[in-house]
């Protein structure tokens, strides 16, 4: 995401950074990585309304991924996950639509580096702490 997102390519990211979610750890662990997508040209969008956890990826409008494997060393190598991938224009179309709705209603909004920043510094100081507690487990499970 980062190397495309340096070339120009339009890369956008909705997750849930705030609210309901199923695993606080991932979610405190994925916040600590969002300075770096957004400094590196990834737009980040958080979902307010509910927890999400659906994977879904389009590229070019002709790629398209959905299902619930994580990047991640458990996804890889103990949970039970499944992606189905297609390579079908309307699939991606309608995937981005989805998308497009998910970011543009009031339950979503755009993440901006002053808004991390605004951050309480033990908030962030626990998000760097999962991040770097999730990666020290990941090396012993595999």
């Amino acid at each position: 995401m980062l190397r495309a997102a340096r070339a120009g390519v339009d890369v956008r990211l909705l997750a849930t950074l705030a609210g309901e979610t199923d695993v606080l750890l991932a979610r405190m662990a994925a916040r600590h990585l969002v300075p770096i997508l957004l400094s590196n040209g990834v737009r980040v969008y958080q979902m307010h309304s509910r927890a999400l956890h659906a994977k879904t990826v389009t590229i070019d409008g002709v790629f398209s991924s959905v299902g619930s494997f994580n990047f991640d060393v458990l996804s890889t190598y103990r949970n039970l996950e499944l992606n189905v991938s297609l390579l079908d224009t309307t699939v991606a179309r309608k995937l981005e639509q989805q998308f497009t709705r998910d970011t543009e209603v009031a339950n979503s909004t755009e993440v901006r580096l002053g808004d991390l920043a605004k951050l309480p510094l033990w908030q962030r100081a626990l998000d760097a702490a999962a991040y770097y507690a999730a990666r020290f487990v990941g090396r012993y499970l595999h």
